[in-house]
Formats: structure tokens, C-alpha cells, sequence
């Protein structure tokens, strides 16, 4: 049994999405890992073991959490040429629609609304927003996926954070696969001046390793886009 499962007794009470989940194990009981996604909260994720189970409302089979989601953090940097100044970067940054084409994998995009909880920046990041969120549904074809993870048309909403030198990016994926992103175009001591990305990646640990390589697949091509875009 993983480290991160409940303690097997025979019957206990555990607390999942503000439920009360009374489970019990029968001896030589063997647990299957499953993938579970809560209906009331589809940015929560976690890889479960079956047991049998009981909530105080009813007496529907469901799962107890056995394995959370994990972060990693990747820094990306590249040297922008000579002759491009950072405003202008910050400026193609800014633009948020001009942000999401330089996805290589975007089929289509539409705006929408901020969502219920209003976005913002995690206070870590140490910036502060200079303008209102502005919110995408963003629709990307993926055919690298390993087969039965996600459909080939992956769904997204991108917020979108203006702030001093850049813009902070949070994407929601399926499976509640979230990538944050600070993007800074920053001068160096020297006078030369660098495009930045700061990302955090929160997703279950059966996928972070997929979507970690993603990232790190596909960061250079991205970050080359925009800095030929900004010496347009």
C-alpha cells in the first residue's frame, strides 16, 4: 500500500470534498487504482485506491484519495538580439490574443468571462496586477497524448494577469492539470535583455511527467516565435 493511502482498518471516517466518507475493508481486499475527478470541483485531481465505501447522504460506491497532486517548477530563458528593446516584448506579451496564436498547437479561441472566483496572482510570485484579467476558452489539437488520456481536442481556459514588465498566465486543463506562468521581459546588467518564463506546473503525479515533458518539449519554439514577433 502507498504511503499517502489512509491507514487500512476496518471501517473509518474520512472527510473528501467536504463529504464524510465511511469506508471499510474486508480482509485481503484488493485495492484497484482509479482516476477521479470531482463533479463539484473540476480543478481537483487525484489518482484513487476502490474501496467500498459509503457517503452520509447515500450509499453510492466512491473512492478514497491515495495519491495527491504534486508541483514542479521549470525556469525558461532565452537571450533576446540586440537591437529589440523589452517594451516591445512586454507589448506582444500583453497582448493576449497575440500571446495564444503563438501556441503551436491552438485550433480555435474565444473570449469568456472571468470565472465565480475572480483570478489573481499567487502572492509568491511577487508582482502585483497593473490591469483586469482577461479571460479564453482555448482549444488545442493534441496528437502526442498517450492514447486514452486526453481526446485529441484538449480544452482549456487561459487567464490572463497584465503585470510591471510582462503578463501571468494560468491555463486549466482537463484532469485538473494547471500551469501557471510569469513572463517577464527583463534587462540585463549589461543592457542585453532576456524573455523570461517562470512556470509552475500543479497536476496529479500519474500525469505530471507527461505534461512536464510537454513543457519542455515545446518552450524554445515558443519563446523563438515571440521574439521574431517583436522585431516585426
Amino acid at each position: 500500500m502507498s504511503s499517502n493511502e489512509p491507514p487500512a482498518k476496518p471501517q473509518s471516517n474520512y472527510r473528501l470534498n467536504s463529504l464524510t466518507y465511511t469506508v471499510s475493508r474486508s480482509p485481503g481486499n484488493s485495492p484497484k487504482p482509479v482516476l477521479y475527478q470531482p463533479k463539484d470541483n473540476p480543478d481537483s485531481f487525484w489518482t484513487h485506491t476502490i474501496v467500498s465505501a459509503r457517503t452520509a447522504a447515500d450509499s453510492t460506491t466512491q473512492v478514497v484519495t491515495a495519491w495527491f497532486n504534486t508541483t514542479t517548477t521549470l525556469l525558461h530563458v532565452s537571450a533576446v538580439p540586440a537591437g529589440v528593446p523589452a517594451a516591445k516584448l512586454v507589448q506582444g506579451l500583453q497582448d493576449h490574443e497575440n500571446y495564444i496564436k503563438h501556441n503551436p498547437h491552438m485550433a480555435r479561441y474565444e473570449p469568456i468571462p472571468p470565472g465565480g472566483n475572480h483570478p489573481t496572482i499567487p502572492a509568491a510570485r511577487g508582482v502585483a496586477a497593473t490591469g483586469a484579467p482577461d479571460c479564453y476558452r482555448v482549444t488545442d489539437k493534441v496528437h502526442t497524448l498517450p492514447a486514452g488520456l486526453w481526446d485529441s481536442d484538449v480544452v482549456s481556459t487561459y487567464e490572463f494577469i497584465d503585470v510591471e514588465g510582462g503578463v501571468f498566465v494560468r491555463i486549466r486543463s482537463p484532469m485538473g492539470v494547471v500551469m501557471e506562468s510569469l513572463w517577464l521581459a527583463r534587462e540585463t546588467a549589461d543592457g542585453a535583455v532576456e524573455l523570461v518564463e517562470e512556470q509552475v506546473i500543479s497536476a496529479s503525479r500519474l500525469l505530471m511527467g507527461t505534461v512536464k515533458s510537454m513543457s519542455e518539449a515545446g518552450w524554445k519554439d515558443i519563446h523563438s516565435s515571440m521574439i521574431k514577433k517583436a522585431q516585426e
